[in-house]
């Protein structure tokens, strides 16, 4: 298993540390973005943990995340993938 870091400039920060293999086996999001409601991200996390680490399989998750109800402000479904796939180092 790898670790990784990453920290993003969308809208907003987005800070990203993550372990993984061929999927991601622990994330942590954090940064000056808001979600309503607060405690949401802890979602988003678990929705992530077993996601294979490919870009549109991330954002696949993400979207269906935020189209659960969620409010973002200061990121999309594109930049919270490519945030987290910044912190994924592909050989």
């Amino acid at each position: 298993m790898k670790d990784g870091k990453n920290i993003y400039k969308a809208q907003k920060l987005i800070k990203v540390t993550v372990s993984y293999d061929d999927k991601i086996r622990a994330i942590k999001l954090n940064g000056d973005f808001f979600l309503h409601p607060e405690e949401s991200i802890a979602d988003l996390e678990r929705m992530l943990v077993g996601v294979e680490t490919n870009k549109e399989k991330i954002k696949e998750k993400v979207k269906e995340f935020l189209s659960s109800g969620v409010e973002a402000f200061g990121f999309d479904e594109d930049s919270m993938a490519d945030a987290i796939i910044g912190a994924i180092k592909v050989d």
